[in-house]
């Protein structure tokens, strides 16, 4: 409602362009700092992290794990191509709320609730199963 011409008026508008912008670089030097700590292979401690942001942690967390994993095995040469062909799964029951993550095998798997049971690639179960989010279900086959 201020004349757009009066030195008040215009320093309000540079003002609220500096605090977006500042917005903008705290917002962007956080996402990196998650990154950085999820692509470490620590595990990431979230106290201190919005909502937003442990979210964000749980989800990209296992897809950096299982690149380390495969990453690993293809430069140690244990990978065979038929490994990357056809990934293997194995069968969860989930103890948590679990956000929806991205496979090993690029699939989107989730999100998943307490008791939920799902078959997930091997290395994506490895991980979740690491910390403490599923437990491994035995699968057998009875043959008649």
């Amino acid at each position: 409602m201020l004349d757009e011409k009066t030195t008040k008026a215009r320093l309000l508008v540079r003002e609220s362009e500096n605090v977006r912008k500042m917005v903008k670089d705290l917002v962007l030097l956080r996402h990196e700092k998650i990154m950085n700590l999820a692509s470490s292979g620590e595990a990431t401690p979230i106290e201190g992290f919005t909502e937003e942001e442990e979210k964000l942690v749980r989800e990209v967390a296992p897809s950096f794990e299982s690149f380390q994993t495969l990453f690993k095995e293809i430069v140690s040469g244990r990978l065979s191509s038929s490994t990357l062909d056809k990934p293997r799964k194995r069968v969860l029951r989930f103890l948590k709320d679990t956000p929806s993550l991205i496979g090993s095998d690029l699939k989107i798997y989730g999100p998943f609730q307490p008791q939920d049971v799902a078959s997930v690639p091997a290395e994506n179960a490895k991980i979740l199963v690491k910390q403490g989010v599923a437990v491994e279900v035995e699968v057998t086959l009875e043959q008649s």
